[in-house]
C-alpha cells in the first residue's frame, strides 16, 4: 500500500469514528422542535409519534383531558469520545378538548433509580472482587509464613 492510500484509509477511519461515536441525543426532541400550544392531538402525534404512555380524565370543568407522555434518553455533558450522564426525561403534554394546552418535562425517577441501583451493584461486585484478591493474598502470605516456621523448626532440631 502506498502512502496516499494509507493516508486516505486513515482519514476515512478517523471520519467514521468521529461520526459513529455519538448515539444519544444531547437534548429533548421537544426542545429542538417545540410543539405549538393549541395544536390538535392528531397533528401532534403525526409529528412526534405515539406516546410511551397516555392518561385520560375529565377535569373540574368536565373537559375531556388527555396526557401524552413521551420518554427520551438524553446525554448530559460528554462529547464524541466521552459519554456524559445518561438521563431519562418524561415530556408530558396535556390536551384539553383535543387541543394542546400545556407541556412540561421531568426526570424519570424510576429510570434514575435503576441507574443508581446498577451503579451500586457494580460497586458491590468490585468490592467483592477486591476482598477476594485480598483474601487470596493473605492466604498466600500465611502459607509462606507456615513454610518459614516449619523450616525454622527443622533447623532448630
Amino acid at each position: 500500500m502506498n502512502i496516499t492510500s494509507k493516508n486516505t484509509l486513515f482519514l476515512l477511519l478517523l471520519s467514521f469514528l468521529a461520526v459513529s461515536c455519538t448515539t444519544l441525543r444531547k437534548s429533548s426532541q421537544f426542545i429542538d422542535t417545540p410543539p405549538l400550544l393549541g395544536m390538535k392531538k392528531s397533528e401532534f402525534i403525526s409529528l412526534y409519534g405515539s406516546p410511551f404512555r397516555q392518561n385520560v380524565f375529565y377535569d373540574t370543568d368536565s373537559a375531556f383531558c388527555e396526557e401524552l407522555i413521551y420518554r427520551e434518553r438524553v446525554e448530559l455533558g460528554g462529547n464524541a469520545f466521552y459519554h456524559g450522564e445518561i438521563r431519562a426525561i418524561n415530556s408530558i403534554f396535556l390536551f384539553r378538548n383535543d387541543k394542546l394546552t400545556s407541556q412540561f418535562q421531568e426526570d424519570d425517577i424510576e429510570y434514575q433509580y435503576q441507574l443508581q441501583k446498577q451503579r451500586e451493584q457494580s460497586l458491590i461486585r468490585e468490592q467483592i472482587e477486591a476482598e477476594k484478591e485480598r483474601a487470596e493474598a493473605e492466604q498466600e502470605r500465611l502459607e509462606i509464613e507456615k513454610k518459614r516456621l516449619e523450616e525454622e523448626k527443622k533447623k532448630s532440631k
